[in-house]
């Protein structure tokens, strides 16, 4: 893990990104926790690997939200439209990304017995709910850290637990 932080540190030259980009996870945990849950599957060493290999597509979904968004603001753009332009732009790519696994794991999660139905309930639950968090809260949270002008908590429904934090890049 510190590995993938110090890779991530020198990719977004910052240190503050990948600890955005590592806030998502528990996020998709808990959807992953949800998943079972809701399954009625326990957890168990498959169901953690499944949460493993959850944990690697949250972070390239979010790395890949960032660099689309440090490639618009590179092209000149501020950083409010980039963050829209990176919601309406890669809500496809992830859509179809989320949507081809999610459907590749159905006959897992039906068929798969006692061994690959709980990482199968685990992902598709994580990644339901890991594509939510990377389309809005991802996005808020870099908004707060880096806008420099203050927006009010009601904006997004994240910023007000981002801004008590009062996290900013050095100039």
């Amino acid at each position: 893990m510190t590995l993938i932080y110090v890779a991530l540190v020198v990719q977004f030259n910052s240190v503050i990104k990948p600890l955005l980009v590592f806030a998502a996870v528990p996020y998709g945990m808990v959807g992953a926790f949800g998943g079972l849950w809701i399954m009625g599957s326990s957890f168990g060493f498959i169901a953690m690997l499944g949460m493993i290999a959850l944990m690697g597509v949250i972070v390239s979904h979010v790395i890949v939200l960032f660099d689309f968004i440090e490639e618009r603001r590179e092209e000149g753009e501020d950083l409010k439209t980039a963050l829209l332009d990176a919601g309406i732009l890669r809500l496809r790519p992830v859509m179809i990304t989320v949507g081809a696994t999610i459907l590749a794991l159905i006959p897992l999660a039906i068929e798969g017995g006692p061994l690959w139905q709980p990482l199968s309930y685990a992902q598709i639950g994580g990644l339901i709910v890991a594509m939510v968090v990377t389309l809005v809260w991802c996005r808020c949270s870099m908004q707060s850290s880096f806008s420099t002008s203050r927006l009010s908590p009601g904006t997004c429904p994240s910023l007000r637990a981002s801004q008590s934090l009062n996290l900013r890049e050095p100039d």
